[in-house]
C-alpha cells in the first residue's frame, strides 16, 4: 500500500516477456517512486501501479502466463492525456465525473480486474526484450482471482533488493545475475522514456490550451475594439 515514500519493488523470476498480446490483470499495488524528469530538470513522484497477469496462457517453456507480474509508471495526472486517467476509465468502464476525479484515490482500484494490451519491445541498445502497456479497456468477463498480499513495510526512498518474491526465485549465478540487471535495467529505461513522454504530452497539452486562451482573449479584444470604433463613428 502507499506510504510516503516506497521503493520500486522488482520481483525475482523468469525475466523472459510475456508475449504480446492482450490479458486480463489484476491491480495487485501501487507504489510511490521518485524518477528524474529530464525535461523539466527536476525529480517528480510517479505512481507505480503493479499488476498480476490472470490469463493462462501457455509459453514456449510449457509456463503460463498466470501469476506473471507487469508494471507501469504513471504520473500523477487526471489530465486528458495521463496514463492514470486512462486506467481509471477502463476500471470504471466509463468517463468519471469532476466530483470523482477530485477525491479519486490511487489505491481504491486496487484488486479491481482491467485488460491491458501488451507489447514486445527491444531497449536502446536491442540486446534485451521488454514488455510494454500500450492500453487499457475495460473487463468484459473478470477472472478468477489470485490472493496477494502487498508488502506494507518496504517502505524505503530507493530502489534496493526485492522486497518480496515469487516462488521461482532468480538465477544467481554469475550469469543469471546479468540476465537479472539486464532486465531489471531495460525495464526501469523504457518506464522512465513511457513517464517522460506523459509528461511531455501533458505540458503540451496544457501549451496548447494556454495558447488558445490567449488567442480567444485577442479575439475578444479586437471585437469590442471594433464594436467601440463603430459606435464612436455612428455617433
Amino acid at each position: 500500500m502507499l506510504g510516503d515514500k516506497k521503493a520500486n519493488i522488482k520481483v525475482g523470476g523468469d525475466f523472459d516477456p510475456v508475449p504480446a498480446d492482450k490479458y486480463t490483470v489484476q491491480i495487485a499495488d501501487v507504489n510511490m517512486v521518485t524518477q528524474f524528469n529530464k525535461w523539466k530538470g527536476e525529480d517528480q513522484d510517479l505512481l507505480n501501479y503493479q499488476y498480476i497477469i490472470l490469463d493462462k496462457n501457455e509459453m514456449e517453456d510449457g509456463s503460463t502466463t498466470r501469476g506473471r507480474y507487469l508494471w507501469h509508471r504513471v504520473s500523477q495526472s487526471l489530465s486528458a492525456k495521463s496514463w492514470l486517467l486512462k486506467l481509471v476509465k477502463a476500471v470504471y468502464g466509463r468517463d468519471l465525473t469532476r466530483e470523482e476525479m477530485e477525491a479519486f484515490d490511487p489505491e481504491s482500484i486496487i484488486g479491481k480486474q482491467v485488460d491491458v494490451l501488451v507489447e514486445q519491445n527491444p531497449n536502446k541498445t536491442g540486446d534485451t526484450i521488454y514488455n510494454n502497456v500500450t492500453s487499457y479497456s475495460k473487463t468484459i468477463k473478470e477472472l478468477e482471482p489470485v490472493d496477494f498480499t502487498p508488502n506494507a513495510t518496504a517502505e524505503i526512498e530507493n530502489e534496493s533488493e526485492p522486497a518480496v518474491k515469487q516462488v521461482d526465485a532468480p538465477d544467481l549465478t554469475p550469469e543469471g545475475g546479468l540476465d537479472f540487471a539486464k532486465a531489471f535495467a531495460s525495464d526501469l529505461e523504457k518506464e522512465n522514456e513511457e513517464a517522460e513522454e506523459e509528461e511531455l504530452s501533458e505540458d503540451e497539452e496544457l501549451k496548447k490550451m494556454e495558447e488558445e486562451l490567449a488567442k480567444k482573449k485577442a479575439q475578444l479584444k479586437a471585437k469590442k475594439a471594433t464594436e467601440k470604433a463603430t459606435t464612436a463613428k455612428a455617433k
